[in-house]
C-alpha cells in the first residue's frame, strides 16, 4: 500500500500503519497456534523456538536487503520489491496447500488436536469423554 500513496499524504500512511498493527498481532497469534498444531505433543517449546529463529532470521536478512535496495533505488522501488516478495510467498503457500496436501491433512491436524485436547481435559478433570458420540 505504501507504493501507491501520493507524496505529502501522511494521513493515508497513518491509516495503513493501523492496519499493519492489526495484521502483525494476528500473524504472531496465528503462527503460535499453527506451530502448536503441527509439532508432536511435548515438542511445542522446540517448535516455538524454531519459529522465532526463522522469523528473526527473516528480519535480519530483510532489513539488510531492504536497506541496500533503498540506498540504490529509493523507497518506492524498495516497497514494490518487498511487496512482490510477499506476493511470491503467498503464491508458494497457496500452491503448497493445493498441490502437496495429500488426503485431508488439515482435517487430520484438527482431529489430532481435538483428541489431544480431550485427553488433557480427561487428565485434568478426571471425566471421560465419549470421543465417538
Amino acid at each position: 500500500g505504501y507504493t501507491i500513496v501520493p507524496e505529502g499524504h501522511m494521513g493515508i500512511i497513518l491509516m495503513l500503519e493501523t492496519l499493519h498493527g492489526i495484521s502483525y498481532a494476528n500473524l504472531k497469534t496465528g503462527s503460535v497456534e499453527f506451530v502448536s498444531l503441527i509439532v508432536p505433543k511435548g515438542s511445542e517449546a522446540t517448535g516455538q523456538g524454531i519459529l522465532i529463529f526463522v522469523n528473526y532470521l527473516g528480519v535480519v536478512v530483510g532489513l539488510a536487503f531492504g536497506g541496500w535496495l533503498q540506498e540504490i533505488s529509493g523507497p518506492r522501488v524498495m516497497y514494490a520489491c518487498m511487496g512482490l516478495i510477499a506476493f511470491f510467498g503467498i503464491a508458494v503457500l497457496l500452491l503448497a496447500e493445493t498441490c502437496c496436501a495429500k488426503g485431508n491433512s488439515s482435517e487430520k491436524i484438527r482431529s489430532e488436536n481435538n483428541i489431544r485436547q480431550i485427553g488433557e481435559y480427561e487428565h485434568l478433570c478426571g471425566n471421560k469423554v465419549d470421543r465417538y458420540g
